[in-house]
């Protein structure tokens, strides 16, 4: 069975092991963009800057937000959407 809809989530604060999981979440993410929306045209980063980000092609959706959290560190929550419209598995 295929999925027509994939969100990734990581909460990201600011210690070193979070900074390596933000540059793994970027590297993911890029590769699953570029993958939805058949063009590697893109810099995660600075769509990442852009935040929030909504890519429409064709009958894909990208979605990247980004909330803040209240923690001793500071942080926030970043949440990629990679979707997919009209998408059945039963036609695959």
């Amino acid at each position: 069975y295929a999925a027509k809809k994939l969100k990734l989530r990581a909460n990201i604060n600011n210690s070193p092991i979070s900074n390596c999981s933000k540059n793994t979440i970027s590297l993911l993410a890029e590769e699953l963009i570029s993958k939805a929306l058949g063009d590697d045209d893109f810099n995660i980063n600075e769509l990442f800057s852009k935040i929030p980000v909504m890519i429409k092609k064709d009958n894909r959706y990208v979605s990247i937000t980004k909330e803040d959290f209240a923690s001793q560190n500071g942080g926030y929550t970043l949440e990629v959407v990679i979707e997919i419209e009209g998408y059945s598995s039963k036609d695959h």
